[in-house]
């Protein structure tokens, strides 16, 4: 396949996936398409989220879609306790490998890139505030794992 012909198929293929991209958003938007019930709650990124919260919307989502009864709400709830405390748990644990993989970028441009004096200031600027931040959002997950808070 000649650059040019595989190219025009990639600009092709990009297109199809921008418009079909486009027509789903807009059957979503008028109702024509179903959207998980409370998605923001599943993977706890709504304000205020937490396991608990979590655990009470998904067994009231339930409880009406399925019409449970009081028996069957109580034997349902322990459940759905457990998957929130995991996907939460599962969430930081992501939300953490991601902040430390931008720190490894931090690290790989001061390195590899010739920065004037100015942008390696700036960059190392970034980096400390960036460290900061997972040091205090992560220092529980941090110490659970590692023991105490690792050198960043």
């Amino acid at each position: 396949m000649s650059p040019r012909s595989a190219a025009s198929l990639l600009a092709l293929s990009l297109g199809g996936i921008f418009a079909a991209g486009g027509a789903v958003g807009y059957w979503v938007g008028r109702g024509e398409i179903a959207t998980p019930i409370g998605l923001e709650e599943a993977i706890g990124s709504a304000p205020g989220a937490s396991p608990q919260r979590w655990a009470e919307q998904a067994l009231e989502r339930l409880a009406g879609d399925l019409q449970l009864t009081g028996e069957q709400r109580r034997a349902v709830q322990p459940h759905l306790e457990v998957a929130a405390d995991r996907v939460f748990r599962e969430r930081d644990r992501a939300l953490l490998q991601m902040h430390l993989r931008l720190l490894e970028v931090h690290d790989t441009l001061a390195r590899e890139l010739s920065l004037e004096p100015g942008q390696a200031k700036r960059l190392a600027q970034s980096r400390a505030k960036l460290k900061a931040s997972i040091l205090a959002r992560f220092a529980s997950l941090l110490q659970a794992e590692h023991g105490s808070l690792p050198e960043l």
